[in-house]
């Protein structure tokens, strides 16, 4: 059983601790490589842990089924199984002495652990690990995940499932799938790494609308694949809710985007409440949202965007309702993969000539997103125009099928064009970029 979100949520009271805290997404490389150093032959475990808390004296880490905690002066490494505790008890310090935790365990061992919690509120600790140790003995066995995945590790099906379900959104109350919209989903499978052999699958459900399944039932299979894999079911939600957010933009000709009406969407309403978010968490995707197009745009500073970032996500959400982890509020909702990712947030640097770097890299990802996606479109294209000549010819012509179709043609030809335009513009950008 997989209680880590849980598990997150009942351990949001160290966010008020004047001690530096890391929770899952945030777990900075650094934090990774000294967890790394202290486990040692247990090193994979640091791509599981929930909360991460280091200090000069002791450090303490949870995981879905366990606590690690390392004490430099005893110089003592301990890791607790959370159905092994039986009892915990504070222990206050005092201004010379720290506070400790004394466990019980199921094989009659009283462990003490000092060193490792100062400026942490020592009895609501205790308090968090009995509940824990609760958790553990409900369920036959507490399980770990990896925490940090990415979109394109998803396994294959979940892919379709997840590009199948943003088609879905698009299909509301239409017979097919608007040219714009067509564009940004074969974009997003792109970006996502999406498999060639799974293409056509994609195609063809784009493409007729008699092949559509229903969203509920897609997510459902998700959630049953995923029912044990934190970390991939978290990158699924986030990532999915902010690309629908991305292509309700695309329901107007409104080319710079300020404002996202979400709250009048039926779809994005149910859609957020099946996925375990909530409207303040909506709105921080809104705000990426728009910061992403706002990076698209021909004058975009990068400079300045970077800071504004930065002062909305790094310091405003941090710690509230509406938080969001950065790699799913910069790498969905736009075209932008984990590349473009980890440039723009490097080390910021003021000279111009790191600036055009940075601006360079991020420009040659998104040319050659727009150059695969217009690949695919291509190849749409052909395959529905040799589908079309066909069943003219088998059925003599039945209309409303061989009509739909005519569209389907209609709208790829004018979104294959509207892409290569943006193509252009973008390698002038890179090319002039220095002048």
């Amino acid at each position: 059983m997989n209680k880590e979100n849980e598990i997150i949520k009942r351990a949001e009271f160290l966010t008020k601790s004047n001690r530096k805290i890391e929770f899952a997404h945030d777990i900075s490389e650094k934090s990774k490589e000294k967890w790394k150093e202290i486990l040692k032959d247990k090193a994979a475990l640091c791509d599981c842990i929930l909360i991460s808390a280091l200090s000069p004296t002791g450090s303490f880490a949870i995981t879905g089924n366990s606590i690690i905690c390392n004490t430099y002066i005893k110089k003592s490494l301990y890791e607790i199984k959370y159905k092994s505790i039986e009892a915990v008890k504070a222990k206050k310090g005092g201004v010379f002495k720290p506070d400790s935790l004394l466990l019980s365990t199921t094989d009659k061992n009283t462990i003490e652990i000092t060193d490792c919690f100062d400026s942490i509120d020592i009895e609501q600790f205790s308090e968090l690990l009995l509940s824990l140790a609760k958790i553990a003995k409900e369920n036959d066995s507490l399980v770990t995940s990896k925490q940090i995945v990415n979109l394109c590790d998803l396994p294959e099906e979940i892919k379709l499932i997840y590009l199948k379900i943003l088609c879905n959104y698009c299909y509301i109350n239409k017979t097919g799938i608007p040219a714009a919209e067509y564009n940004a989903i074969s974009s997003f499978s792109v970006r996502m790494n999406f498999s060639y052999e799974k293409r056509k699958d994609l195609r063809n459900y784009m493409n007729d609308l008699a092949k559509r399944d229903k969203t509920g039932n897609l997510l459902n299979k998700v959630e049953n694949e995923l029912e044990n894999e934190t970390g991939a079911w978290n990158t699924f939600r986030y990532s999915i809710m902010q690309d629908v957010l991305f292509l309700s933009t695309k329901k107007t000709d409104t080319e710079e985007i300020t404002s996202i009406d979400w709250r009048n969407d039926g779809f994005i309403g149910s859609f957020m409440e099946s996925l375990g978010l909530i409207p303040e968490q909506i709105e921080t995707m809104c705000k990426a949202v728009i910061l992403n197009q706002k990076m698209l745009q021909k004058e975009a500073d990068y400079v300045k965007l970077n800071k504004e970032w930065k002062e909305t996500f790094k310091n405003q959400i941090s710690g509230t309702k509406a938080f969001v982890p950065e790699i799913y509020l910069f790498c969905s909702g736009s075209i932008f993969g984990i590349k473009a990712y980890t440039g723009f947030f490097k080390k910021s640097s003021t000279s111009q000539k790191a600036i055009n770097k940075q601006r360079e890299f991020i420009l040659h990802e998104i040319i050659l997103n727009n150059q695969k996606t217009t690949n695919c479109l291509i190849e749409d294209l052909n395959i529905l125009a040799d589908t079309l000549e066909k069943e003219q010819e088998e059925s003599g012509g039945l209309k409303a099928y061989n009509d739909l179709l005519q569209k389907n043609l209609e709208r790829l030809a004018l979104q294959k064009n509207t892409t290569e335009s943006k193509l252009d513009e973008f390698s002038d950008i890179e090319q002039n970029g220095d002048e």
